[in-house]
């Protein structure tokens, strides 16, 4: 076994006359023991001992260069070896083309091609009677948009609570469109008249307007009549002229406003 602590004590040796360290069994044995002890410890040693050609091929140090990515390792015996990891080469960006073709580009520049078209999946994209899809393909990607057709939207499509009120606006706009149609006829009658309404072409607005006219003419006429018979008095209760033959007498005023008055005959008497 090899020694982990100290054994050997020392004598320290004395010259003649002195018999203190004498030349005698005791000191010799002790001296021997310990050349034994030595003994088995080296052999031990040597039979645990690292062997310097296994010692030398062991690593002293490691070293990295981060730019090149080489790891170089250098043993006991000063041999070295190095280990290339080839970061230049691992790709640092990727790019897909429309025909499946995949790009790869390297820290160094250097660029590397793939056929992939086999590994993607392709998706059909099928239009409905309410979507229509769109593919493109831009800057290295592929897009997908769906767009809602005109008009394709109807009450199936629509909340329950949206279209509950959907359908109660259209039919208040309905009723409110009857109600119009309604007063429009209506309207209709009393402003020019309506066949639909019995009576109705001698009692309108355009009926008694077109009489109104007629009742003018006729005062106008006979008002430029009296004018033209040369100073004719219109009857009147207390003097005799031109009337009417249904008892209406027609003056005229100093301003010549024509006004027609209605007459009784009674007894022989005329009266208003």
């Amino acid at each position: 076994m090899s020694y982990t602590t100290k054994k050997y004590n020392r004598i320290n040796w004395k010259n003649r006359p002195s018999t203190a360290t004498a030349l005698g069994a005791t000191n010799l044995n002790h001296m021997d023991v310990f050349l034994n002890e030595v003994d088995d410890a080296l052999v031990t040693m040597d039979a645990e001992k690292l062997n310097v050609s296994v010692g030398n091929s062991m690593l002293k140090s490691v070293e990295y260069d981060q730019k090149t990515g080489v790891w170089t390792f250098r043993q006991l015996d000063g041999t070295t070896q190095t280990f290339d990891q080839n970061i230049e080469k691992i790709p640092v960006s990727f790019s897909l083309s429309e025909a499946g073709i995949l790009t790869m580009t390297t820290d160094d520049g250097t660029k590397w091609e793939c056929n992939i078209a086999e590994l993607i999946k392709a998706y059909s994209f099928d239009d409905t009677d309410t979507i229509a899809f769109n593919k493109s393909f831009s800057n290295d990607e592929y897009h997908v948009t769906a767009d809602v057709k005109a008009g394709s939207i109807n009450e199936n499509h629509l909340n329950p609570d949206y279209r509950a009120d959907i359908l109660n606006y259209r039919n208040t706009a309905q009723t409110a469109a009857n109600d119009a149609l309604t007063y429009s006829k209506d309207a209709k009658r009393w402003a020019v008249g309506d066949a639909s309404y019995e009576g109705s072409s001698t009692d309108n607005a355009k009926y008694y307007k077109e009489q109104a006219e007629s009742a003018k003419t006729a005062a106008e006429k006979a008002r430029d009549d009296v004018l033209a018979s040369g100073g004719a008095v219109v009857a009147t209760t207390s003097k005799n002229g031109i009337s009417k033959p249904d008892g209406t007498s027609i003056t005229i005023d100093a301003a010549g406003t024509l006004s027609a008055t209605d007459f009784v005959v009674n007894g022989g008497n005329i009266s208003e």
